[in-house]
């Protein structure tokens, strides 16, 4: 098969690192990805030589639609779907460990498939064998057969004639119609949306269908007609705000974006999404709450799948061994690699809100912008403080830098100081959870305490573990963001919240709704009544800690917003219970460790 070797210039390179790529761009990258799809085709080949001879004879199909029709098979082959299949299949026959109940002949044999699809988009004839898989047969790029029960693993034939495609096996046979897209008995057409504004058009699978769909729980059901009407309107909606409010990167969706993947719903969150390494151009998402939060996830996605082609072109890291680093965007420890993603798909979001706040004067878009700012900021000093980044990572991350800082300021000092508190908060609440002081050292302290010793007291020497949090353990923890986001979008509503005329957001406390008033000494009061009932609450100790700091008690706030989860252990250990803000005012006292809080 013709495959083109193509490398990325450094012009461009430097484009992609500052977020300033055009279409052309973009382009480039589908094209190194569809390369990397021919050498993994070519692996494969070589990989199942002897134990599958067939897979050479598919291949040599899809040589032979090539030579007439090229489109047809970069079509199927930059699917994205195709991509996670290929990735499986290849780790499938590279690894013993990994459990799968579909056997293996059943997964490489998709390739028929594959070929079978291109041929199909040609109007190549041919017969093709491939393997069902769970009673169905995926068409990458067209849609799926339904032939037999669930458990079925019997070979279908798929013959393509000049009169139409039609496919059987065990004695029934259905026909593809002439529009695959639609469906038809036994055929589900895989389904586009598609959307126009201001001379810019994005087509896009919406794929309820593919079982090489990454395994990702919970994948939403086949969608409805009413469900299928409700993705299309939201893209149409979306599809205006993005052109109007940033086209460039309505550039970058409309090269790259190819599949749509609905997730369903998840508890606890407004809205979830994803991406995959494996799947270029594809964005899992569940149908979002609204056009700006749309907007805002498919090029948050984007951004990771850029970064992905990206790496598979130039490696901007070695690999840190078993480091783990503080994200912003998460509550868990990360390795280097997953900050890099993190910063440059929040460069991407925050350079969104900056232009809609900057189209439409919006205080909620602006405050956004202030804190997703804050956040890549603070990641992209931690990725330059790292050792592991190679040459090309150095000058990567200093263009992000660049970008970052040609950002103008607006002129709103209180949302930009309550931005990086909410930042703050994050880094605060992620120390306590995820970082544990030596137990012994810890006891030690708390005798000091008792004994009213005056010794001074060096944090930093203070040993400490990392063991990173489970995600459910930070559930439950938005309330301020939730009464800080009322606060944005119903001003009149907050003051009915704070003055007990109107319910609490949902995760609220009377402690938070006191701090984003800015009734600090109120809101230290009621936290520390909280913690009384709940001593371990990371939420509570976080906003105890910004109160402490807002209020101007410098002594206490010195320990509780740089070394807070020492704070929180030394309260559990001292008997009988002392005050958390008096605890944190001995410690700030004795302490030697002048760290400022982020």
């Amino acid at each position: 098969m013709q495959m083109t070797t193509l490398s990325l210039p450094t012009d461009e390179f430097d484009l992609l690192a500052a977020g300033s790529a055009g279409a052309d761009t973009h382009t480039l990258l589908r094209t190194c990805q569809l390369t990397k799809r021919f050498l993994q085709l070519r692996v494969l080949a070589d990989d199942t030589a002897n134990a599958h001879p067939e897979v050479r004879q598919h291949i040599d199909l899809l040589s032979a639609v090539q030579r007439t029709d090229a489109a047809a098979v970069a079509t199927v082959l930059g699917h994205p779907q195709v991509g996670a299949w290929l990735s499986h299949c290849l780790q499938r026959l590279h690894t013993t460990t990994e459990p799968d109940d579909v056997p293996l002949d059943v997964t490489v044999g998709q390739i028929a498939a594959v070929a079978a699809a291109a041929a199909i988009r040609a109007g190549h004839c041919a017969e093709v064998t491939v393997p069902l898989r769970r009673g169905e047969l995926m068409l990458p790029t067209l849609g799926l057969a339904r032939l037999a029960d669930a458990a079925s693993f019997d070979p279908a034939t798929i013959r393509i004639e000049p009169a139409g495609t039609v496919v059987a096996s065990g004695g029934r046979t259905i026909a593809i119609p002439p529009d695959p897209s639609a469906d038809a008995p036994g055929w589900y057409g895989l389904r586009r949306l598609s959307a126009t504004a201001g001379g810019h058009t994005v087509v896009v699978d919406l794929d309820d269908l593919s079982p090489h769909r990454p395994s990702l729980d919970p994948l939403a059901p086949r969608l409805s007609a009413l469900e299928l009407a409700q993705w299309q309107e939201m893209l149409d909606r979306s599809w205006a705000l993005l052109v109007a409010v940033h086209p460039r990167h309505a550039c970058m969706v409309g090269v790259s974006l190819r599949s749509l993947i609905p997730l369903a719903g998840m508890p606890g969150m407004a809205s979830a999404s994803m991406t995959s390494s494996d799947a270029f151009g594809a964005v899992f998402l569940s149908r979002p709450v609204d056009n700006e939060m749309f907007a805002a996830t498919i090029v948050h996605e984007l951004f990771h799948s850029t970064l992905n082609a990206i790496l598979d072109l130039i490696p901007l890291h070695r690999a840190p061994g078993g480091e783990l680093l503080y994200s912003p965007w998460r509550d868990d420890p990360r390795p280097l690699h997953g900050i890099l993603h993190g910063a440059y798909s929040f460069m991407g979001v925050g350079d969104f809100w900056r232009r809609r706040h900057e189209n439409r004067e919006d205080r909620e878009a602006r405050f956004e912008f202030l804190r997703t700012r804050h956040e890549v900021e603070v990641a992209l000093r931690t990725l330059l403080h790292s050792d592991y980044l190679t040459e090309e990572g150095v000058r990567f991350v200093r263009a992000m830098s660049a970008n970052i800082a040609s950002w103008p300021n607006p002129n709103a000092p209180d949302e930009a100081a309550g931005a990086a508190e909410d930042v703050t908060d994050h880094w605060l609440r992620w120390r306590l959870h995820n970082l544990h002081p030596d137990q012994a050292e810890i006891d030690a302290i708390a005798t000091a305490w008792r004994n009213a010793e005056d010794q001074h007291l060096d944090l930093d020497a203070l040993r400490t573990t990392i063991r990173p949090v489970t995600r459910t353990q930070f559930r439950g923890e938005r309330g301020r963001i939730r009464v800080r986001t009322v606060q944005l979008r119903d001003p009149d509503l907050f003051q009915r919240i704070v003055k007990g005329q109107a319910e609490r957001p949902v995760e609220a406390t009377p402690a938070d709704v006191a701090y984003i008033a800015g009734h600090y000494a109120d809101a230290i009061e009621r936290y520390e009544r909280e913690l009384t009932e709940r001593p371990d609450r990371a939420e509570q100790w976080a906003g105890l800690a910004l109160a402490c700091r807002r209020s101007g008690d410098e002594e206490a706030a010195l320990v509780l917003t740089s070394r807070p989860e020492v704070v929180r252990a030394l309260h559990r250990a001292v008997t009988p219970p002392a005050s958390p803000v008096q605890l944190a005012r001995w410690l700030g006292k004795r302490s030697v460790d002048r760290v400022p809080a982020r």
